[in-house]
């Protein structure tokens, strides 16, 4: 009986967190919802002024980028789970349908379904579960890292929104954490699995990977990240705006950063919201005016777009992978 009602508790403290979760997003979604529709009624009189001149050129760099910069990262995530399998190797096209697919599962709240996923779905006699999670955390704090590195600098280099002081100790924190993780992973992840088995209840195992892998999964993200920021730049120029080096900088920067924290709020399915209003702070910090409402909402359907196509073509992959599996 006292099993019997553990596991009950167990259930309803699931099923209660769950509903506080999908509470607190829609709430944040109503939120941001109402705050761009006052700032565009606000702002009526300049975006009648903006002339949309869509360049379709520039709007497929901006998809093409987007689409390169998940790549990388696929490639990086298939490069870290070769290190490490025992058996037959993830050829790209195979990486390609497992970490793809089960990103659009970053639409639901929690950001740990696309995990659970891949540790169902990989053949767990080649790769064991606990590495397939320990190569995505790598991935998820490296991408995180540079991303909010990145923010940093903007905050450092413009003192609007943060002040110098407050930037300048953070960035350095976080710069000296940053190299802990990359030059002494073994201990990091030791500290940080520890949270997970307690989460997960279970042990989790990884193996040490030495400091030239490490250097290239960096590179691998420091060129995701890259990408990611100029497929922003290039949304720009698609949507008829022209911008100074200074705002590209804070485009960039901004989309990158934002896109970061709105990852980090796990609550929130896919960002959305969060990512959108960091972003609009941003750029509305730089003077950007009329851009800094229609961006965030661009930035967001583009990258909705390329979730689904490479969702789709995943799914191919995916399904072709499984069928060899069972052969």
């Amino acid at each position: 009986m006292e099993e019997k009602a553990r596991r009950m508790k167990i259930r309803i403290s699931r099923t209660a967190r769950n509903i506080a979760q999908s509470l607190a997003a829609l709430i944040v979604v109503a939120l941001v919802i109402y705050f761009f529709r006052t700032q565009f009624i606000k702002n009526w009189d300049q975006l009648q002024n903006v002339r949309f001149d869509l360049n379709y050129a520039f709007l497929t760099l901006s998809l093409v980028c987007i689409m390169l910069s998940y790549l990388v990262n696929t490639y990086a995530w298939q490069y870290g789970v070769n290190l490490f399998a025992a058996g037959r190797k993830f050829a790209f096209t195979e990486s390609v349908g497992m970490v793809n697919t089960t990103q659009l599962t970053k639409y639901i709240p929690g950001k740990v379904w696309g995990y659970a996923m891949q540790m169902v779905l990989v053949d767990r006699k080649s790769l064991p579960v606990s590495t397939v999670l320990y190569v995505n955390l790598l991935l998820a704090l490296t991408n995180s890292f540079i991303a909010l590195l990145v923010g940093g600098v903007y905050f450092m280099l413009s003192s609007l929104l943060v002040p110098h002081y407050l930037a300048i100790s953070a960035t350095a924190a976080l710069l000296v954490i940053y190299l802990f993780f990359f030059l002494f992973n073994a201990r990091f992840f030791a500290l940080l699995l520890k949270v997970f088995e307690r989460i997960f209840k279970r042990q989790i195992r990884f193996c040490e990977m030495g400091l030239s892998d490490m250097m290239r999964i960096q590179l691998l993200c420091a060129v995701s990240a890259v990408l990611f920021g100029l497929s922003a730049i290039f949304c720009c120029g698609g949507i008829g705006f022209r911008i100074t080096p200074g705002v590209a900088w804070s485009v960039s920067s901004g989309f990158l950063f934002s896109d970061t924290v709105g990852f980090l709020a796990f609550f929130m399915p896919g960002g959305v919201g969060v990512r959108e209003s960091l972003f609009y702070f941003m750029l509305r910090g730089h003077g950007a005016g009329s851009l800094a409402l229609i961006l965030p909402i661009a930035m967001r359907l583009v990258s909705m777009l390329v979730d689904g196509i490479l969702g789709v073509v995943g799914l191919i992959y995916l399904r072709k992978y499984k069928k060899k599996g069972a052969q």
